[in-house]
This record gives C-alpha cells, structure tokens and sequence, in this order.
C-alpha cells in the first residue's frame, strides 16, 4: 500500500493560539484576526495569527494580546503578488471595559449602595472618619477622576438639557447619611433594583464641606456618572471651587482621609471645574445651583461658558452669579 506523496519542503502550518485564553484585562481588542494565505496552487493553507497593527497598519498592538505573532505585510514583497490574502474573524472575545475606571465606579456604586452604609455602624467598628479604602484607594479614586476629565464629564455644552422623569437633589454637603435616607425614601440608583434606566438623576451642587463624608458622597457620584453618564447630571456649585472647600472642611478630609490627600482633593477640584453649571428640563424648567442673577440674559450665555474653568470670587459675572 503506498503512502500519499508530500512536497518536499513545504513547511506545516503553525498551530493558531488557543482559543480558550481570555484577554487580558488591559487589553483593549475585542476582535482576534487570523490571516489565511492561499498558495497558488492550493496545495496547502497557511495559519498565521496577525495583531491590528499588522493587518490594519494602526496603532501598536495592545498588550494584552502578547501570546498573538505579529505578521507584518510588505505589499512590495514579490511572494505576496502570488498570494490571495484574506482577514477573517477567528473568534469573539469578550469586550474589555469601555475605560479603566468603569470596574472602579461599578464597585464603588455595589459597595456604598448595596452594602448598608451606616454612620453609626462605621463609629461602632472604629471605621467613623478613618480611610477610604472600605470603598476605595486613593489610586482608584484617581481613576474615576481621570476618566471623568478626559470624557469632559459626558457632556458638550455648560448647559446640559434633560427630559422628565428626573429627580433633584439639592444641596449635599457631605451628609452621605442624608443621600442613602433620600435614596431610600424616593428610589435608589443602584443597577439591580433602582431605577436609574428609566429615571434620570440631577444633582444641583455643594457635594463636600462641612459634613463628615464628603469623601463618600464625591466617590458614590462620580462613580454614579461614569456607570449611568446619560442618566446622572452633575452640576456645579459655589463649594466645587478650591478657594471656597480648602476653608471649609474638604481639604482637611482628603489630607486625613487618604495617603496622598494634596493629590485627590487637586484631582477632584479639576474634575469640579469641568462640571456643567445648568440644566435646562423640557425646554421648560432652568436649574442651576445660585440663581440667575443679574448677568444672565440668555441660555446661550450658558452654553458658551468654557470647561475647565476656575472662578474668580472678584469678579461678576455670568458662572459666579449661577454657582454661587
């Protein structure tokens, strides 16, 4: 019986990467390409796997995907002439996170909203104003601060229009304990029960200063926004502004509360600045933090207020008269 006839010096195919491994989870490719080079004639197929950067000539190949060959094609080169040259998707992978902090905001939001905060139970454990880390580090909370400046807080304009049904809160102040109790007497945002996706959520101002949570309050929104950024609007009031909560409390609990307190409370302090200043609801209601003032003479005035921007308690003017 004879054996089948093999050309000589036809190299096999190499064996793709396994499928089973996931992505790591930096990785930011949600697609693995294999290229399939036909021989003409088709005597045998050749696997390859190829990163975007190879197949797509972009930006350089994501991290997490170091276990994939990078095969670069030279169309100069005479053998690819020869060749036919198709991309196919090997497989799905599991898309990673839209954006590192989103993981962090998603744990903050199950912890502060699901795990039954309660001041006096974190007095009773010796918790009371002691660290953050029960919810997060200062590394985290830099996260969620970072992707809400670079996201520019989900928002174009200073002046952010919503529609009905929504919800308003007014002035916090660090009472976190007064939040959970506005939460659980009129709905909760929380992903699971609450009822953030038919609801919106509009914040008008003064998160921090004078209470004991501030820390909390700024962590639960922020990882509110960056969960729901459609559904949750945060304004800014006359307590966003570093001159006015370096005196009143907030800088002293960032400096007391965390390991690296100069750099959250600068951090948050950027975020604020970014923060729109009205909300305009149904083309009907105006609702900003201080009022309209004498300044204001159209919403346009709004609109064209710039972000970032820090406020000069000197002057009069348009954003000092609606925030404070």
């Amino acid at each position: 019986m004879s054996t089948p006839c093999q050309a000589p010096d036809v190299p096999s195919p190499p064996t793709p990467p396994s499928l089973s491994s996931p992505p790591s989870p930096g990785g930011e490719v949600r697609f693995a390409f294999k290229k399939v080079v036909l021989e003409a004639p088709m005597t045998y197929r050749s696997l390859s796997s190829a990163s975007p950067k190879g197949l797509l000539g972009g930006a350089a190949a994501p991290t997490g995907l170091q276990r994939q060959t990078s095969v670069d094609i030279d169309p100069t080169d005479a053998a690819i002439q020869k060749r036919q040259v198709e991309m196919h998707a090997r497989s799905w992978l599991a898309p990673p996170s839209p954006a590192p902090g989103k993981d962090v905001a998603k744990r903050v939001c199950d912890t502060l909203l699901l795990g039954g905060w309660d001041a006096a139970a974190l007095e009773r454990c010796g918790m009371g104003e002691g660290s953050l880390e029960y919810v997060c580090t200062d590394a985290e909370l830099l996260i969620m601060c970072k992707l809400c400046l670079e996201r520019r807080m989900w928002t174009t304009s200073s002046l952010v229009p919503l529609k009905a049904p929504l919800k308003i809160f007014g002035d916090l102040h660090g009472q976190f304990g007064d939040l959970q109790r506005f939460f659980a007497a009129f709905g909760s945002p929380n992903a699971y029960t609450g009822d953030v996706d038919y609801c919106s959520y509009l914040f008008l101002g003064d998160y921090v200063d004078r209470g004991k949570h501030s820390l909390e309050v700024v962590a639960l929104l922020l990882a509110l926004k960056i969960c729901h950024p459609s559904r949750v609007t945060l304004l800014r009031g006359n307590h966003e502004d570093p001159q006015v909560n370096a005196h009143y409390g907030f800088r002293q609990e960032c400096m007391r509360r965390c390991r690296d307190g100069a750099h959250v409370w600068t951090a948050i302090n950027q975020v604020f600045e970014m923060m729109p200043v009205a909300a305009l609801i149904d083309d009907v209601v105006l609702a900003v933090h201080g009022g309209i003032g004498e300044s204001l003479q159209s919403l346009d005035q709004l609109r064209e207020l710039p972000r970032p921007v820090s406020v000069n308690l000197s002057q009069r003017n348009v954003l000092n008269e609606v925030s404070h």
